[in-house]
C-alpha cells in the first residue's frame, strides 16, 4: 500500500491506491498499521476472556507488541495526516528523527519512499516485540518447569 500511495502520481499503472484515490489511499495505509493492534486485541480477549481456550495459541508475552502503540503508530499515522500529493516531498522537515521502540525513524532516510518507509518502520517494531515476547513467555515457562 506504501510504495504504490508513494508512486500514485508518477506511476502509469492502475494500482489499488489510484482506484482508491489519494485521500483513500492514506486512510488505507493507515488501516493497515492499525489492523495489526485490533486483531491481536480481539484474538486475546476471544482465546482468553470469552472462550477460555484450553490451549490457546497466543502466548501473553505476545502483548509485547502493543508498546508500538505509543511511538510508532502514532507518529506513523501522523504522516499520513500530513500526506500532501501535490507537494510531492516530505511534510515533516528533512532531520526529523520519531523515536520508535526498537529503532527510530529519520524523515531523511525515508524519502522519497515516504508512506511504505513508515508503514514498514511500524510492520517491524510491532513483529519482532510480537515475536520476542511470545519467545521470552515461552522460554521463561521451559525454565520454569526444569526447576
Amino acid at each position: 500500500m506504501g510504495k504504490h500511495t508513494d508512486k500514485i502520481n508518477r506511476s502509469k499503472k492502475r494500482t489499488f491506491p489510484k482506484v482508491l484515490g489519494y485521500p483513500g489511499a492514506l486512510f488505507a495505509c493507515g488501516a493497515t498499521v492499525v489492523a495489526p493492534h485490533i486483531i491481536l486485541a480481539t484474538t486475546f480477549v476471544r482465546e482468553r476472556l470469552l472462550q477460555k481456550a484450553a490451549g490457546p495459541t497466543i502466548p501473553w508475552g505476545s502483548a509485547l507488541a502493543f508498546l508500538t502503540l505509543f511511538r510508532e503508530l502514532p507518529a506513523s499515522l501522523k504522516a499520513f495526516r500530513l500526506g500532501q500529493t501535490p507537494l510531492d516531498k516530505p511534510t515533516m522537515p528533512f532531520g526529523t528523527i520519531l523515536k520508535g521502540t526498537i529503532i527510530d525513524a529519520n524523515v531523511e532516510r525515508a524519502w522519497p519512499l515516504w508512506f511504505v518507509a513508515f508503514c514498514g518502520w511500524h510492520a517491524i517494531s510491532f513483529t519482532y516485540l510480537l515475536v520476542i515476547g511470545g519467545g521470552l513467555e515461552w522460554a521463561i515457562r521451559a525454565m520454569l518447569k526444569v526447576l
